[in-house]
């Protein structure tokens, strides 16, 4: 398993509770949009509320960096903000919307760019409602 960041305290702060936990986990310091891995040299990505920091380029940029490490049949899971399912959570959106870079993913767009970037087998398997919006599952497959 390998744990990547950009942010060196929250690298930092991970690193720390692994080691206390005793959990053989790798850490390296890197962008979504430049991953310090190999061709084709993972069976899973999964990323957890990053792509909402990502304007529309980077998040595709990501994209195609995940589809380039992962190898054929690799799996691709995301945890982010997607689009509301009710209203409830479509009025929380009118606000959320405006910050960091939700806007792409508030509309829906995140299983798009996921094709777009070569993926296969596309679905959202999960929606939560949270007080900050829609919190959505994605998987995806490399074909």
């Amino acid at each position: 398993m390998i744990g990547i960041d950009i942010d060196t305290k929250i690298h930092a702060f991970a690193r720390s509770k692994v080691e206390k936990e005793g959990l053989d986990i790798i850490f390296e310091l890197g962008a979504a949009t430049e991953l310090p891995c190999l061709d084709e040299s993972l069976d899973r990505v999964v990323s957890s509320m990053v792509f909402h920091h990502l304007n529309r380029e980077n998040k595709l940029r990501a994209l195609k960096e995940i589809f380039r490490v992962l190898r054929p049949r690799g799996e691709l899971h995301i945890a982010d903000f997607g689009k509301p399912h009710n209203a409830l959570m479509y009025l929380i959106s009118l606000f959320a919307r405006h910050f960091e870079e939700t806007s792409d993913n508030i509309k829906g767009l995140l299983p798009e760019m996921f094709r777009k970037a070569g993926f296969a087998d596309v679905e959202e398997t999960a929606q939560y409602m949270t007080i900050n919006g829609t919190l959505s599952l994605y998987m995806a497959r490399k074909s």
